[in-house]
């Protein structure tokens, strides 16, 4: 089984990549969608669990899929890791085992890609730089997790490690200033099955297949002092329109996993 790097190491990852590495790029929005796989739906429905949204994340038709505005983050294209944190989230209610009336309910939001260390990385640099080493991962703990927010009755809890990636990583591919992160049969990591089994009473196993995962991610070049001298024009409009597609139900879908 895959070792997950720890909160602090993460941590310490993303703390050298903006100090050393460059480029680095900060992101400026996208969205995530999240097509649940019908092995994780059978298993909810079974335990007479219903899954809902934290907005801004939008549940698509049937519940089959849910989509997640992307809310920031930055990327180090030379070690290709970073950090992709995400807006809203699901809750999940359950009966309680022993009284059925009572309805357990936890949390999971703020979805954050941590330690990204993709399989695929075609076409990354905008700079048009063939430097990137895509086979910086000599380090087995380097690999993706995805990381959330969880909670209990409304009481934060912790952040969690949620879903892990399947055998095939996260692909990454790209063009100028956006992303494509792909990733296929995600898992429920198990500090995710061993949290949701203690608060909701269910059987979920560690490694059950969550579903399939698809991310357009828009980036940019961090930009230095001497930069923003060059000319008045590099500062206007910024703000505005920077994260005017984050929160919309976009009908784009032909880069997102297609439901079972």
């Amino acid at each position: 089984m895959k070792t997950i790097l720890s909160g602090v190491a993460v941590l310490v990852s993303v703390v050298s990549i903006a100090a050393m590495a460059a480029p680095t790029l900060q992101i400026k929005g996208g969205r995530t969608s999240l097509v649940l796989a019908d092995e994780a739906r059978d298993a909810l429905a079974a335990a007479g669990c219903e899954l809902q949204r934290v907005k801004p994340a939008v549940v698509k038709p049937g519940a089959e899929r849910i989509r997640f505005p992307v809310g920031g983050g930055a990327l180090d294209l030379g070690a290709l890791l970073g950090e992709v944190e995400h807006k809203g989230g699901i809750t999940i209610s359950c009966p309680d085992m022993v009284d059925p009336n009572d309805i357990n309910v936890v949390t999971l939001e703020n979805l954050r890609i941590e330690a990204l260390d993709p399989t695929s990385t075609d076409d990354l640099d905008p700079n048009g730089s063939d430097d990137i080493d895509p086979n910086n991962a000599d380090d087995p703990n380097d690999v993706p997790v995805i990381t959330a927010l969880a909670s209990v009755d409304n009481n934060l809890f912790d952040r969690i490690d949620f879903l892990l990636p399947g055998e095939a990583g996260i692909e990454v591919a790209g063009d100028g200033g956006k992303l494509k992160l792909k990733g296929y049969g995600l898992t429920l990591a198990p500090e995710a099955a061993e949290f949701l089994n203690n608060h909701l009473g269910t059987s979920l196993e560690p490694e059950l297949v969550v579903g399939d995962a698809a991310s357009q991610v828009n980036i940019r070049r961090e930009e230095s002092a001497d930069d923003d001298d060059e000319g008045p024009g590099n500062s206007q409009g910024k703000g505005k329109d920077d994260d005017e597609d984050e929160d919309e139900d976009e009908d784009e879908d032909e880069d997102e996993p297609e439901g079972d």
